[in-house]
């Protein structure tokens, strides 16, 4: 795989408001053809915005092999040493469908580097793997080697996820709550996201903070693990 190539794998997020990062870091994209089981009403639309931010394509349009996407993200770590974390799939699709490659990149990458590894996912754990619970995949992310993890959550009802998210399978929210309640249970540092969508779209289901705040206070995370992100325009 040329060079050129494996770049796409990989880019670097700097301090933004528009991403909700406070520090620089690496980002991995781990999922070819943006690949997801939720077909969020903002993300698609979010794409081109979202690449200009970061000024790098973020829809992996070809499949890597782990030894490719453990190089790239070297690669970026040798030019980038002053990123503070590796976030496997900062951008589009959910790499819990890549289960067994997440199992093999995260030992793989903390052997080689000093950074934290921080998993995105919408969380439906059990739709995606149904071989397992929620405490079981956490507790073998765990084993890998994951540091923290961040679940796209976005509503506090079922109603508000199907409308946001529009899940392909039935139960999404039910099986994302799941995995949030596990994973703070867990070793692995557990994060719930939100789409800030409040002054842009006033036609989304409006967030009450104090009610997100109570809702994942409930599930375990607490107020200072809860991430608004921005839709980015």
């Amino acid at each position: 795989m040329s060079s050129e190539n494996l770049e796409k794998l990989v880019y670097i997020a700097s301090p933004s408001e528009k991403i909700a990062f406070s520090s620089k870091r690496i980002g991995v994209n781990f999922v070819p053809h943006g690949e997801c089981t939720n077909r969020c009403v903002f993300c698609a639309p979010n794409i081109p915005a979202m690449e200009k931010v970061v000024d790098h394509e973020v829809l992996l349009k070809d499949d890597y092999t782990v030894d490719e996407m453990v190089e790239a993200a070297l690669k970026a770590y040798e030019q980038n040493p002053d990123c503070s974390e590796i976030i496997i799939t900062g951008t589009i699709g959910e790499p819990l469908l890549y289960f067994d490659r997440l199992l093999e990149f995260i030992p793989r990458i903390k052997s080689k580097t000093s950074l934290p590894v921080r998993l995105n996912t919408n969380g439906q754990a059990t739709l995606i793997l149904p071989e397992y619970s929620s405490q079981e995949v956490c507790q073998m992310l765990e084993k890998a080697g994951l540091d923290s993890v961040a679940v796209s959550l976005n509503a506090t009802n079922e109603e508000d996820y199907n409308l946001l998210c529009k899940p392909k399978r039935p139960h999404a929210f039910d099986s994302v709550i799941d995995f949030v309640k596990a994973s703070s249970k867990s070793k692995i540092e557990t994060y719930a996201s939100f789409i800030d969508y409040y002054q842009t779209h006033p036609d989304f289901p409006r967030l009450d903070k104090k009610q997100v705040r109570e809702f994942c206070e409930m599930l375990g995370v607490p107020e200072d693990h809860i991430i608004y992100r921005p839709i980015i325009e």
